[in-house]
């Protein structure tokens, strides 16, 4: 017998349901389709039964070394998860999934995170420069001068107000003008 890792497609989508690995060749793949250790591919089967339809079990990959086997299963898993997010035995990788943070993300995130703390003040700088007042900037933006001020005093700032600021100031990007070119490489 070989080692392989299998996929389970759904013939309605052929979007893969489950991704297993097996020792045996197909023959662990083909027991899915009678009764499954899994709760959720039984139910799904069943599912497909009732209206004449059957998994599709496709080979993703022959394992030669035996040892491989499971570090290949989490592989494919985590390949078809993003794909589909709702495979049935994703949880098989979850705790992996946080290993495909990189260095650069966690650049990005600290400088969003930094940045946000910032957004009251550069929207209050803005409008001052502009000699714009809270109330002239209200109206503009059709909400209350008081969301304006708790905007740029409390840090109460959400994203459809940072929109609706920019949106008014048009002309100028108050980000670019601030961080310079960095906020727009960051989200590249």
């Amino acid at each position: 017998m070989i080692n392989i890792i299998y996929g389970l497609r759904d013939p309605r989508n052929d979007v893969y349901q489950y991704i297993g690995k097996s020792t045996v060749g197909n023959k662990r793949a083909l027991q899915h389709l009678t009764k499954s250790h899994s709760d959720k591919v039984n139910e799904w089967v069943k599912n497909l039964n009732e209206n004449w339809l059957y998994p599709i079990i496709d080979i993703i990959e022959e394992v030669e070394n035996i040892d491989d086997l499971s570090d290949r299963e989490k592989y494919w898993i985590n390949y078809y998860y993003n794909i589909n997010s709702n495979l049935f035995n994703i949880y098989l990788i979850k705790p992996q999934l946080q290993n495909f943070r990189t260095e650069e993300d966690e650049e990005k995130f600290n400088y969003l995170y930094n940045i946000l703390h910032d957004i009251p003040k550069i929207l209050k700088k803005e409008r001052h420069c502009r000699k714009i007042t809270q109330d002239e900037l209200a109206k503009k933006m059709g909400v209350s001068r008081s969301t304006i001020s708790l905007s740029e005093n409390n840090g109460n700032v959400t994203l459809k107000i940072i929109q609706d600021y920019v949106r008014e100031l048009k002309g100028i990007d108050i980000l670019s003008k601030t961080y310079g070119n960095s906020v727009n490489k960051m989200f590249v």
